[in-house]
């Protein structure tokens, strides 16, 4: 069946891009998409790995395609569901022939708009926070394929009223999710404070990760101590503070070296003011030099 299809998976040295998702002109905190590919895409440079800050999912509707996110692969076929989490890097790797598809992008502030529900922020918290807890791909779900049937059918004729149905029918997929697709052990509760603590510290770094260059400022922001953010930190994510952020900051330089921007400014731009830690902390991170990326950009 896959004869056609070359199965090449996640590679170390592959390039990673940061792809900023550009939501509805209106505010509006979803964007779906349909979309037709066929075997033909599989070498395609545009399915570059990659991530966000939306959460995405795929839904077939006909057809099969081969994806990697968060570090697993599979295939998913009609009515097969996939979920790349907040920042999961995540890409198309194989596609059947006519393979017929919807890809839906969501925006956090679906789920936290309103501070004040401590009910939908708990599981906002967790989305970010827990992100390797959740399942990546769902085989043959009904109930959540029809949701995702019915807000296909509701932006599409766009109605009076279709706003606020599909934002109701996401927030029950991510409650179906939450209870069918989440791992829990006795060390996970969704009303765990500390949650809120690591999210605080996520979403600083995600805003001034160039400039988040000591531990002590960063605890500070988060109202703990030093230690106990560290712990905290490491528990929630699996990995520590610093490696966290210069993961964040050799994504976006990477994603600046592929906009044509200097390998040296780029360093710059991301919070590195010495480019020989900089190249050595990029290809610790990526796999590569810094320079082999602007080659390949120079070369396609």
């Amino acid at each position: 069946m896959f004869g056609f299809c070359e199965k090449r998976g996640v590679q170390m040295r592959d390039p990673i891009y940061y792809w900023p998702v550009e939501m509805s002109k209106s505010n509006f905190p979803v964007k779906i998409s349909k979309r037709l590919n066929s075997s033909q895409d599989n070498r395609n440079p545009n399915f570059a790995l990659h991530w966000h800050e939306q959460l995405e999912f795929y839904y077939i509707l006909e057809g099969g395609i081969y994806l990697t996110c968060n570090g697993e692969e599979q295939w998913i076929y009609a009515h097969d569901i996939a979920f790349a989490n907040w920042c999961d890097l995540h890409r198309s790797i194989c596609f059947l022939d006519n393979t017929l598809y919807y890809v839906f992008q969501i925006d956090l502030s679906l789920l936290t708009s309103d501070k004040e529900d401590i009910f939908t922020e708990k599981y906002s918290n967790n989305l970010i926070v827990r992100s390797q807890n959740f399942q990546r791909f769902i085989h043959q779900d009904a109930q959540l394929s029809r949701l995702f049937e019915e807000i296909i059918e509701e932006y599409e004729a766009q109605n009076i009223g279709f706003e606020m149905i599909v934002k109701s029918l996401f927030l029950k997929i991510t409650g179906l999710i939450f209870r069918n697709y989440f791992r829990y052990d006795d060390s996970i509760t969704l009303y765990d404070p500390t949650v809120n603590h690591t999210r605080e510290i996520l979403r600083y770094i995600a805003y001034n990760y160039s400039t988040c260059n000591q531990l002590d400022v960063l605890a500070a922001q988060a109202g703990i101590s030093k230690n106990y953010m560290c712990r905290i930190f490491k528990e929630h994510t699996g990995c520590t503070i610093i490696q966290y952020i210069n993961q964040l900051r050799c994504y976006k330089a990477m994603s600046l070296i592929a906009d044509g921007v200097s390998v040296t400014q780029a360093a710059l731009q991301v919070g590195y003011s010495d480019y020989n830690y900089f190249s050595r902390v990029f290809k610790q991170v990526v796999g590569f030099s810094p320079s082999k990326t602007a080659r390949k950009k120079k070369d396609m």
